[in-house]
């Protein structure tokens, strides 16, 4: 993608968030559009809460061609840097079978947590990757480093419901941002 295209996808997806956090009566706002951070505040912004948002660098529409029902496959890279700064995060991507946009909204510990258990380690650069697949009945896996034959047995078989790769719980999450603001206004 051009940095126009990039761009206009952070601005479609800045639209979506807003459009979720205005019915909350929430403000959002952009901290760095290079990148890709929002601050969403309480109406008399007393309540911060900063959030990174994390757009795939690169889709693999020939993971649609499996007959495992995948829908999306795209690969997601997480600075380290952002696990230490963001309370939360937001991973957008477009569902490429339903043209619908997703979102995965993850507390960073939760992510930590998550990288521990599947034995992630950054690169040398300080990043993780992480290569997603989402389902036709809403089960979004972590398929980083998965050989082909682990596809066919643990996607194509449905194996991975309900264990470590299953990320689907974070599948459109938007009460982890609005009960931050429950919380916290009545602390």
């Amino acid at each position: 993608m051009s940095k126009t295209e990039v761009q206009e996808y952070f601005n479609s997806i800045f639209d979506l968030i807003q459009e979720k956090c205005q019915k909350h009566h929430l403000k959002i706002s952009v901290s760095d559009d290079k990148d890709f951070d929002i601050v969403i505040t309480n109406q008399d912004e007393t309540n911060v809460l900063p959030i990174k948002v994390i757009c795939p660098i690169k889709y693999f529409p020939e993971k649609k061609l499996t007959p495992h029902g995948i829908e999306t496959a795209c690969l997601f890279h997480i600075q380290t840097i952002e696990l230490q700064t963001k309370p939360l995060l937001i991973f957008s991507f477009q569902n490429e079978t339903s043209g619908k946009t997703e979102f995965m909204i993850v507390k960073t510990s939760d992510l930590i947590n998550k990288f521990t258990e599947l034995s992630k380690l950054p690169n040398c650069n300080g990043s993780y990757k992480m290569m997603i697949y989402a389902l036709s009945d809403n089960l979004i896996l972590d398929a980083t480093d998965i050989s082909a034959e682990g596809e066919w047995y643990f996607v194509g078989g449905r194996m991975v419901e309900n264990t470590k790769w299953d990320l689907s719980l974070y599948l459109n999450r938007w009460d982890e941002i609005f009960n931050h603001f429950i919380h916290e206004s009545t602390d």
